[in-house]
């Protein structure tokens, strides 16, 4: 029997990343697609290539890959190439990935989902451990506690609550602790 003390902290994969946070708004389809969604009138070729892109909720692994273009998130987050075969990805950390949680669409509806979900809990201490626990695998400290409601309520007083949990859930899922395993 071999007790482990220590494990090497290892960066979610492009795909780990799209589940987690399909997971934590609570709009993860777990039901198997059917099939890929191509338009009828097949009229693709060389000069006319197919480069449409169809969003779902299905896990990751479902995704429609195109070897002309790459999603976002996939491309950004060291996805996989689908023009190579690779036994091991490289990792990258750069700024843009950061730029990526404040910005893009797709963060901000999934933030806003797991948001709406801690909105069923009425105690604000409650929410925010939930969040933790949630997000990071373990409830909040007390410092991080009273940091998560000042924020919110200095946000709450620029906007609304809702927006201010949405946003806070936005900090949360953007910290390197969420993006990294232990």
């Amino acid at each position: 029997q071999k007790l482990y003390g220590a494990f090497t902290p290892r960066r979610l994969s492009a795909e780990e990343l799209r589940d987690t946070l399909l997971t934590l708004s609570g709009s993860l389809n777990q039901v198997i697609p059917e099939g890929h969604p191509f338009p009828k009138g097949r009229g693709f070729s060389q000069h006319n290539p197919f480069r449409a892109n169809y969003e779902h909720t299905h896990r990751s692994v479902y995704l429609m890959v195109q070897r002309i273009q790459r999603r976002p998130l996939m491309a950004l987050f060291d996805g996989a190439d689908p023009n190579a075969s690779t036994g091991q990805r490289r990792l990258s950390n750069v700024p843009t990935q950061a730029l990526y949680f404040l910005n893009n669409e797709f963060l901000h509806t999934h933030a806003t989902g797991l948001a709406k979900q801690l909105a069923a809990t009425q105690d604000a201490g409650a929410r925010i451990h939930r969040a933790h626990t949630l997000a990071l695998g373990r409830p909040a400290t007390p410092v991080e506690l009273a940091e998560a409601r000042e924020f919110i309520t200095a946000y709450t007083a620029a906007a609304d609550e809702p927006k201010a949990w949405a946003a806070w859930c936005r900090v949360l899922l953007s910290s390197n602790e969420f993006l990294f395993v232990e």
